[in-house]
């Protein structure tokens, strides 16, 4: 016969086979070393621990074997047999409990390496969206008209004078032509210059335009009496 000890495991809200696990790990057993005590095939016993009942022989053999395990551990034989029922009736199909303590440190090691490639690539999609954002950002910001402001003369000026003095102010950057003509501006972007004018309406265009972007013009119609 064979020398078993007791030993006190809590086996509360536990399977079987983790039970087992818990049981021979508790008292430093290896699995080889339960096999040559115990007489039970080493691919039985860890078929015990995994879940794996379709791998135990059938019959009264698959009993036997349960039963000469939980003597060896210590544990209680009646409930361990009793909760090895129900498991079987719901273990899938495959023979693999789905609750065995292996699968449960295999999914917790697998999320463990999944949930910091998740995050890293939710960072990584940030920071590219960020990237393209400022990119559409710099871009608009190239190709827009620049602002043009004109203060003098208002709209539908009407004079007598045979010549007038536009002012106006842009963006420091940008380059100032009316009626076609260059025109300077200080580094805030203020400008004044004299156009003369003829006799009846006068049409001045006002250009606004930096090195890259889109024009921004205004018009501006004086009557001369």
């Amino acid at each position: 016969m064979i020398g078993f000890k007791k030993n006190k495991i809590q086996t509360e809200n536990k399977t079987v086979g983790e039970q087992f696990y818990l049981a021979r790990t508790k008292q430093n057993i290896s699995l080889k070393k339960a096999s040559k005590k115990t007489k039970i095939k080493l691919e039985y016993l860890k078929a015990l621990e995994l879940g794996n009942y379709n791998k135990l022989p059938s019959g009264m053999y698959e009993k036997k074997y349960l039963k000469v395990y939980t003597n060896f551990l210590g544990l209680d034989k009646d409930e361990l047999l009793n909760d090895f029922q129900k498991e079987k009736q719901v273990a899938p199909q495959n023979g693999i409990s789905n609750i065995s303590i292996f699968s449960k440190n295999k999914l917790k090691r697998i999320n463990f390496i999944i949930f910091p490639h998740i995050i890293k690539n939710i960072i990584i999609v940030a920071v590219v969206i960020v990237c393209f954002g400022y990119l559409g950002y710099c871009i608009k910001s190239f190709v827009s008209p620049p602002d043009l402001s004109i203060q003098k003369p208002k709209n539908d000026f009407i004079t007598n004078e045979r010549q007038i003095s536009i002012i106006g102010e842009t963006e420091s950057d940008s380059q100032i032509y009316i009626n076609g003509n260059s025109v300077l501006t200080n580094n805030n972007g203020d400008f004044t210059e004299k156009i003369a004018l003829k006799k009846g309406v006068n049409t001045i265009t006002i250009t606004a335009q930096k090195k890259y972007s889109k024009k921004n013009i205004v018009k501006k119609q004086i009557l001369v009496k």
